[in-house]
C-alpha cells in the first residue's frame, strides 16, 4: 500500500474541482513520489475503487443513519443538539471524498485509458465516477461539475437535474465500453477489487445501479419512474453473486468496525442501533403470528444475551434499558460494505412492479412478479447475512410477512428493504421520496428534542461544507438552501 499512499498526495496536488485557493495546493510532494504522468491504470484502479466503496456505506451513512434511524446517538436529551434531533450535518467527507479523489482520479482514469485506448478501464473508471456523483447528488442537490476541469478553483454549481441526466449518460458510456472488445492488452484483473476484472459483473452493476437512479424520479411521474427501473432490472443482477461491493482484510478494516465495535470495546464514544431498525425486526411494529422475531436481528446486533433487545430511541440518547449493539461477530474487520445488492434489486422491482401496478401508500395488491421479488429480496438478504435455511423457510412462510399478492403492501416492501439495507444511505433517499409517511414506514417519527428551526419539519438534504462557503462564497451562496427543502428528485 505504501506507493499508493504516495500516488494519493499526487492526486490532491493535481486536483480537479475542489473550490480552493492556490494557496490550498502549497504541500510538500516526497522525493520519491510517483508523478501523474508515471501512473498506471492498474495502480489507479485499486485506491478509486477503496474511495468509492467507502462513500456510501460509511462516509454518507455515518450522517444520514441518524436521518433514516438506522442508528442513534449515544448522546441526546435536551441541549445536545447533534445529527441525531436534526440538526444539520455537512456529510463533509463524502464531498471532500468525492472532490478530493473519487473526482480527479477517475478523470485520470478516463484520460489514460483513451489514450491507449483501454476501453475496459475507461468504462470501469466512467462507472466509478458516476457512483460518486451520485452520493454527491443525493446529499446535496446542486453541485460543480460542468466546470471541474482543475483550473476554475470557484466553479458554479450545475443544478441537480442536469448533473443526474451526466451521470445517467456516464453509465451509459460505461455499459459500451465494458461491453466492446479491448485490444489495448491493458486488461484489468486482481487490480479491480470489485470484481477482478470480469466485464459481465461490471455490466450488471451499471444496470442495476441505473435502476436505483430511476426509481428515485417517481415523484416525477410514479409509473415511468418503475417502468424505466424495470428495464434496467432485466439486465441486471442476477444473484448475489453479482454484489458490488468492497471488500476489506486485516491491513484495511472495514470502517464501522474500528470506529464503532472497537470504540465499544475501549469505552469510546460510538454508535448503537436505532429502536426503529429494532422494533421492524422484533415483531413490535411489525406483529409476528409464528416466529419470534427476524432472524437477522440477532446477527445484526447483539443484547448481551437479554430476553429482548432495545435500541436508543433517537433523540434521546442512551438509556437504561438501551441494550442493543453493533454485534462484533457480525460487523468484523473484514465485513464487506455493499455499495448496492442484489437483494436491495429485488425490492427496487417489488416496488416498480407495485407501482407499475396502480399501487400507492395506502393500497395492496401487486403483480405476481412483484411478489416473487419481494419475497427473492428477502432470501437474498437472509443468505448474504448467514441466516440458516431453517430460519430462513420459517421467517418467509410466517402469514406477516407472506401475506399472499393480493395483500401486499407498500410498507411490506419498504420494511423489508429497510432491513436488508442496514447501513445504506438509500434507506434516507426512500424516506424522503414518500414524505416520511407512515403509510410506507411504520411507526417511524421525529425524534425526541428535534432541532426547532426546522418548524416540524423532516431534514431533507445536507448543508454545504463550510469550506464552500470560504473559498467558492458567490456559488455557494447562490446554491445554499436550508435543510428541509427538497433536493430536484424530492420535489
Amino acid at each position: 500500500m505504501k506507493k499508493y499512499i504516495k500516488i494519493i498526495l499526487i492526486f490532491i496536488v493535481f486536483i480537479t474541482i475542489s473550490s480552493c485557493k492556490d494557496e490550498y495546493y502549497d504541500v510538500n510532494i516526497p522525493s520519491d513520489a510517483t508523478s501523474e504522468g508515471e501512473v498506471s491504470l492498474a495502480e489507479l484502479m485499486p485506491t478509486t475503487a477503496l474511495y468509492v466503496g467507502k462513500l456510501p456505506y460509511y462516509t454518507e451513512s455515518d450522517d444520514f443513519g441518524y436521518y433514516a434511524q438506522h442508528i442513534a446517538s449515544k448522546n441526546g436529551g435536551a441541549g445536545e443538539e447533534n445529527t441525531d434531533q436534526h440538526y444539520e450535518s455537512s456529510v463533509k467527507n463524502t464531498w471532500e471524498i468525492f472532490y478530493l479523489h473519487v473526482l480527479p482520479q477517475t478523470q485520470m482514469m478516463i484520460e489514460k485509458a483513451t489514450a491507449a485506448n483501454a476501453i475496459h478501464y475507461r468504462g470501469m473508471a466512467k462507472m466509478m465516477q458516476a457512483i460518486g456523483m451520485g452520493y454527491v447528488l443525493d446529499a446535496y442537490g446542486d453541485m460543480p461539475y460542468s466546470e471541474s476541469d482543475g483550473t476554475n478553483f470557484t466553479p458554479v454549481f450545475d443544478s441537480q437535474e442536469s448533473v443526474y441526466n451526466a451521470m445517467m449518460a456516464l453509465l451509459n458510456d460505461a455499459v459500451a465500453d465494458m461491453s466492446a472488445a479491448d485490444t489495448s492488452g491493458q486488461t484489468p484483473g486482481g487490480d479491480d477489487i470489485f470484481y477482478q476484472g470480469d466485464m459481465s459483473k461490471w455490466i450488471k452493476a451499471a444496470h442495476t445501479l441505473m435502476a436505483r437512479n430511476a426509481i428515485h424520479l417517481t415523484k416525477a411521474g410514479a409509473t415511468t419512474a418503475a417502468n424505466n427501473a424495470l428495464t434496467h432490472l432485466n439486465m441486471g443482477f442476477a444473484d448475489n453473486a453479482d454484489n458490488l461491493q468492497l471488500v476489506f482484510n486485516s491491513r484495511v478494516k472495514n470502517p464501522w468496525h474500528t470506529s464503532v465495535v472497537l470504540a465499544e470495546n475501549t469505552s469510546n464514544n460510538y454508535t448503537q442501533p436505532s429502536n426503529q431498525i429494532i422494533e421492524a425486526m422484533n415483531g413490535i411494529s411489525f406483529p409476528f403470528n409464528t416466529v419470534t422475531m427476524d432472524p437477522r436481528l440477532p446477527i445484526y446486533f447483539d443484547n448481551g444475551g437479554a430476553a429482548t433487545y432495545k435500541g436508543i430511541d433517537n433523540g434521546e440518547g442512551q438509556e437504561a434499558d438501551d441494550n442493543a449493539y453493533f454485534n462484533p461477530a457480525y460487523v468484523t474487520f473484514d465485513m464487506s460494505l455493499p455499495i448496492i445488492t442484489y437483494a436491495e434489486a429485488q425490492f427496487i422491482r417489488a416496488e416498480a412492479e407495485f407501482l407499475a401496478n396502480g399501487g400507492t401508500a395506502t393500497s395492496t395488491g401487486t403483480t405476481a412478479a412483484g411478489y416473487q421479488a419481494y419475497q427473492d429480496g428477502i432470501a437474498a438478504s437472509m443468505d448474504a447475512t448467514g441466516v440458516a435455511a431453517a430460519d430462513k423457510a420459517a421467517y418467509l412462510t410466517d402469514t406477516s410477512v407472506d401475506v399472499g399478492m393480493g395483500a401486499l403492501a407498500l410498507k411490506n416492501i419498504m420494511r423489508e428493504k429497510f432491513v436488508a439495507n442496514w447501513l445504506n444511505p438509500e434507506s434516507y433517499n426512500d424516506e424522503r421520496r414518500y414524505d416520511f409517511s407512515t403509510n410506507a414506514f411504520v411507526d417511524l417519527a421525529q425524534p425526541a428534542f428535534v432541532n426547532p428551526d426546522n418548524g416540524g419539519q423532516w431534514v431533507r438534504r445536507a448543508s454545504y461544507p463550510a469550506t464552500e462557503q470560504e473559498r467558492n462564497p458567490t456559488n455557494w451562496a447562490a446554491a445554499e438552501q436550508a435543510i428541509t427543502v427538497p433536493v430536484w428528485w424530492d420535489l
